[in-house]
């Protein structure tokens, strides 16, 4: 399965301050008209400005804008351009839906032509039909972004000329033989150069707004530094950055509640419930049959509305961007809901399409799923031929079709025998690896235990407790003694074992001494188990 791309995180860029600097400056003031950074090869220039992007606060855009333009200041823009590229449905709908997402590096390619660069116009169609009709270039697709021009200084001079007047007055016009259009193209430049592509020309150098030398690391202390830290990176990236402060994401939380609340004709399944989980993270909540584990899911899946309180998935809000944080997430749902008399790849088939994936993206895609799940023999059986653990594990690969970052996991071994368990214990470890984030609920407590990096505690629809599995259980104690007491299991918890068996010596009858487990911790803060 391809793994999601990881950027390595801007803080753990080691030396080259003036080139961040530099970096930063042009994000807070584009007035600045970019800068050129001249340096080595190794000296961490294209690594730096993606690392910056990835950390930007997400940008508003209109869905399907190839000009990325602002909803808020730009529509009138919007509706023009629309229409410049054949889009007259859409201007005339209305206004459509947004999406939020990262400020993209756009790269500019040394060989591109003008045409390339600036878009093209329809001159045949603007005098048959007096309507202009273009197709945008790259200076569309940066703007409200970042230009990145590797080897700048071997740019055709014309090329040169346009990016640095477009980066100067935030307008790009697309002109041919007396009839032009133009469309907003306002861009932080970044132009980087090596030594051995010879002196800077003069027209590079009077336009930049900054121009920053840098050399590379001689230290061996620090170029072994450099090393360790890119084979942590290569090794987790996931792990990295997450110890570096960098989650991916602006918000820094894939998932996001906040006083959510759902009641059903004055019953309250949900109480104000808050929690967060960041990219990267298997989060397990836990709690018994009733506590509210499936009306948090549903909710935050769209397929029940809230009563209160909000939520985001991946920074969009599941009900003003409804359409926008349904394609974050897959779902696995408790019961088994294939289509039995179709075959394993009919059913990720028909998944693929739901998402508009082309035929051939799609046929790869399900061929790599059912390897990673171990089913690609099982390619054109039908379901109602496989066992209950290979359903399971197909409906986990159709919930993986589209690439989500979000993958919501319901009570996903119940009825499973403990080797079919364990099984599947294994395959949703390895999805967590690939940087996808997993929301878990369930009820078997070994299960959250042995995934989960952190765990909420659920009971009578509020949030009791949130840690480490690791953490709750060094809070309850360390030592736990079951004992029969009037036909009842009663345990008692201890934080040493000299303490428990302090304990036992005053004690009749039959006991067990082990160790704390998660389920001791929420008996403790409960009064309740969680398997009832």
């Amino acid at each position: 399965m391809k793994n999601k791309q990881h950027i390595y995180p801007f803080t753990a860029i080691v030396g080259q301050e003036k080139m961040k600097l530099a970096l930063i400056l042009n994000i807070i003031n584009p007035t600045l008209s970019g800068v050129l950074i001249r340096g080595e090869k190794g000296t961490a220039k294209s690594t730096a400005v993606r690392a910056l992007a990835d950390i930007l606060p997400e940008i508003e855009v209109f869905e399907n804008d190839p000009f990325n333009l602002s909803p808020d200041e730009e529509f009138d823009g919007y509706l023009e351009c629309m229409r410049a590229v054949g889009q007259e449905e859409i201007s005339q709908a209305g206004r459509p839906a947004t999406v939020k997402r990262k400020v993209r590096v756009v790269e500019l390619p040394v060989g591109a032509t003008e045409d390339r660069v600036v878009g093209t116009l329809d001159l045949e169609h603007a005098l048959k039909t007096g309507e202009k009709q273009i197709e945008p270039g790259i200076l569309a697709a940066a703007h409200r972004g970042i230009l990145y021009v590797d080897e700048v200084n071997l740019l055709d001079d014309h090329v040169v000329d346009i990016l640095l007047d477009s980066a100067a007055m935030g307008v790009n016009t697309i002109e041919r033989e007396g009839v032009s259009f133009s469309h907003p193209a306002r861009f932080i430049l970044v132009g980087t150069m090596n030594p051995e592509e010879g002196e800077l020309r003069p027209q590079l150098l009077d336009r930049f707004g900054l121009c920053v030398l840098i050399e590379g690391i001689r230290d061996p202390e620090a170029r072994v530094a450099i090393m360790e830290q890119r084979t942590g990176f290569d090794a987790d990236p996931v792990g990295f950055c997450r110890e570096w402060g960098c989650e991916g994401h602006a918000d820094e939380k894939m998932i996001r509640v906040e006083n959510l609340s759902k009641s059903y004709r004055g019953i309250h399944a949900l109480k104000g419930v808050n929690f967060h989980v960041p990219e990267g993270e298997l989060f397990a909540y836990l709690g018994p049959n009733g506590a509210g584990k499936t009306t948090t899911i549903r909710i935050l899946t769209g397929l029940t509305r809230r009563s209160a309180g909000n939520a985001w998935l991946n920074g969009f809000n599941i009900e003003k961007e409804g359409l926008a944080a349904k394609r974050e997430f897959g779902m696995v749902m408790q019961s088994i809901n294939l289509d039995q008399e179709l075959t394993t790849f009919e059913n990720l088939d028909i998944h693929g399409r739901i998402f508009h994936m082309a035929a051939r993206e799609r046929r790869k895609k399900i061929d790599e799923l059912l390897s990673y799940v171990d089913l690609i023999d099982r390619r054109n059986d039908l379901v109602k031929q496989l066992s209950g653990g290979m359903k399971r594990r197909l409906t986990i690969a159709r919930a993986l079709v589209h690439s989500p970052r979000i993958l919501f996991l319901d009570e996903p071994t119940v009825g499973l025998d403990p080797q079919i368990r364990r099984r599947i214990w294994g395959l949703i470890k390895r999805i967590q690896h690939t940087g996808t984030t997993i929301f878990l609920t369930t009820h078997y407590i070994e299960e959250a235990e042995f995934l989960a990096d952190r765990v909420a505690f659920l009971d009578e629809g509020r949030v009791v407790a949130t840690d480490t599995p690791a953490e709750l259980m060094a809070q309850t104690g360390a030592w736990a003694i079951d004992r029969i007491n009037d036909d009842k299991i009663e345990t008692v918890c201890f934080k040493t074992r000299h303490d428990a068996g302090v304990f036992i010596a005053g004690q009749k009858g039959s006991y067990t001494l082990r160790r704390v487990n998660l389920e001791d911790s929420f008996l403790t803060l409960t009064g309740k188990r969680v398997q009832c």
